[in-house]
């Protein structure tokens, strides 16, 4: 049943009484569940367009990091208890839902929710319906079935909150992996009974029309997400002019992987198309369903890849797109961490115009690069990324899941590795008062059991800055006509709230007179004030800003920093704070 009636927990049984109350209806579990499974990754615009607050979205982004389901999910729940007692079940809200839905272009999903308004209509209003406590059981036995779907990860408790944060950055972008034939045997026999819930997404309204694509580049089985048994294939597929990212989840995989091959033309139908935040603004989602024919491989002709030099790639055009660069020398090899959820291996590199560092981000820790400083090599389909900090706009390459490596023998560049530390992306731990005497720059440096001795409270140094809230990475707005403007985006746009506080943080078990000034950004800034932070960001009130400033520093908590060092700045800047 699509809406449930609330039953007053303290009727005396009178029948009219009931009837009264059986009007009173809430959207169910089970109708906001099949809504979230279709909506995904369209789920921010429809909240934003049903009222639901940018925080909110953002605090779920950072609860369920790659959990496009339990985000949607828990967005309409929200949604839901934001409706007005009188309004909930009625057709304002059902009408505003599709609406909302009609007006993102998720026309496919309106006859979804008119079908449930629809069966609500029609119902026998005299029909034992759940109640209140049956409906939270039928949202965990929901969630249960849903944390066993192979197409995309849903969480493992109803109320399990983790603080992550993708980059963009810290998006989950799994790199090439090889892969056994053993593991994706086992891949596929923990997949198989699943067979029945992963039928489901496949439902909603797929693109029939006829693609003619070749198979640039296919990557092996790999784990998507934290849960093993979720394997995830990707392609690069190229139309000739063009080149576009697809992806498979679970056993369709497995079937992706039998029906397509490297070098081969197909055209295929009944795929999910979608815009993209990386490769070229275009990406498949492909299933069991979708139609695959072989075709003559002379329909489309290699596309020929055209190999950047660094100073070419620094370029915003680049930015989100596919390239080949090289050919570049590898100078430092950094050690696979986990600066959030996911882990990340760094590698800089180098020609003769410039060098740049390659980040390949994954679920686990098996990040394959088997290669070491001195090796010259072409990289393919690598994608090209671009951030802008306080400091400036930078740029960096991700090595995806479709990216390849290709090694060049006897094609000597040693001569760009003098001036190079082997060492450069390998992080250190030291104290402040060390720090305090260091003449080099350092990529990442570690400060174990420091505190906060004191905030700068002064407004001229602490301010609240306006962000995209577009793009993340496009950094901070301009006052541009008495309207915040994003020079990225070249639109104006409302912006979100973001604090950087400056902070003198000393060794908490040493006494000493040496302290460092640190910068800290919002997400660090967070995880300082805690419960304040929305205060705090809320309030125009200096003196009550100064006020939650002096009590962090009285709890005199200990924190664990990442920061880069570099000498020319009296202030240095956090990348990572966390409470040890």
């Amino acid at each position: 049943m699509a809406l449930i009636r609330k039953k007053n927990i303290d009727s005396s049984g009178d029948e009219s009484h009931m009837e009264n109350e059986s009007n009173d209806l809430v959207f169910s579990d089970v109708l906001l569940s099949r809504i979230a499974e279709h909506l995904l990754d369209d789920w921010v615009p429809v909240l934003m367009q049903l009222g639901v607050q940018y925080s909110c979205i953002k605090m779920i982004e950072k609860a369920y990091p790659n959990d496009l389901y339990r985000q949607a999910l828990e967005g309409l729940m929200r949604w839901r208890k934001s409706i007005p007692r009188k309004e909930v079940g009625t057709h304002n809200a059902t009408n505003e839902l599709a609406t909302a839905l009609e007006e993102k272009g998720r026309t496919d999903m309106v006859d979804l929710v008119s079908e449930f308004k629809e069966n609500i209509e029609n119902q026998n209003p005299h029909k034992r319906c759940l109640t209140a406590s049956e409906s939270h059981s039928c949202k965990r036995k929901t969630l249960c079935i849903k944390s066993g779907n192979n197409v995309y990860e849903a969480a493992e408790e109803i109320m399990e909150y983790e603080y992550t944060l993708n980059m963009n950055v810290d998006c989950e972008t799994p790199a090439l992996c090889p892969s056994s034939s053993t593991e994706h045997n086992h891949y596929h026999q923990e997949e198989r009974v699943f067979k029945a819930t992963e039928d489901v997404y496949t439902n909603q309204k797929l693109h029939n029309d006829i693609l003619t694509v070749l198979v640039d580049h296919k990557s092996q089985i790999i784990p998507f997400g934290r849960n093993i048994r979720k394997p995830r294939i990707a392609l690069l597929l190229s139309t000739g002019s063009d080149y576009i990212k697809a992806s498979a989840f679970g056993d369709h995989a497995d079937f992706i992987d039998k029906n397509m091959d490297h070098d081969m033309v197909y055209r295929i139908s009944g795929y999910q198309l979608k815009t993209s935040d990386y490769s070229n603004n275009l990406e498949l989602t492909l299933y069991k369903t979708t139609e695959i024919a072989v075709v003559s491989r002379t329909e489309i002709p290699n596309q020929v890849k055209t190999k950047f030099r660094m100073d070419d790639i620094k370029q915003k055009r680049h930015v989100k797109k596919i390239r080949t660069v090289g050919p570049v020398v590898v100078t430092s090899v950094g050690p696979t961490r986990r600066p959030w959820n996911n882990y990340l291996k760094e590698v800089m590199l180098k020609d003769h115009n410039g060098r740049i560092i390659m980040n390949m981000w994954r679920s686990d820790n098996k990040i394959p690069f088997a290669f070491r400083r001195g090796d010259v090599l072409d990289l393919e389909n690598v994608e090209v990324g671009m951030f802008k900090s306080y400091s400036g706009i930078g740029y960096y390459l991700t090595g995806g899941d479709v990216a390849k490596f290709i090694l060049i023998p006897g094609y000597d560049m040693q001569d760009l590795l003098q001036d190079e530390d082997e060492h450069f992306l390998t992080p250190i731990t030291m104290k402040v008062n060390d720090l305090k005497d260091m003449k080099d720059y350092k990529h990442l440096v570690y400060l174990n059991f420091v505190r906060i001795e004191v905030f700068v409270k002064d407004s001229q140094k602490q301010k609240i800055f306006k962000h995209c809230d577009i793009d993340e990475t496009h950094g901070r707005l301009s006052d541009k006509e008495s309207r915040w403007y994003c020079d990225e985006c070249e639109e104006y746009t409302e912006g979100v709230n973001k604090v950087k506080l400056t902070a003198e943080v000393v060794d908490a078990h040493d006494r000493s007179i040496k302290s460092l000034w640190v910068n800290l950004y919002d997400k660090s800034v967070q995880t300082v004030l805690g419960d304040c932070y929305a205060a705090f960001i809320q309030t125009e009130n200096e003196k009550r800003r100064a006020s939650i400033l002096k009590k962090c520093e009285l709890q005199n908590r200990i924190y664990h920093l990442e920061l880069k060092y570099d000498p020319k700045y009296s202030t240095q800047s956090v990348k990572k704070l966390t409470v040890i």
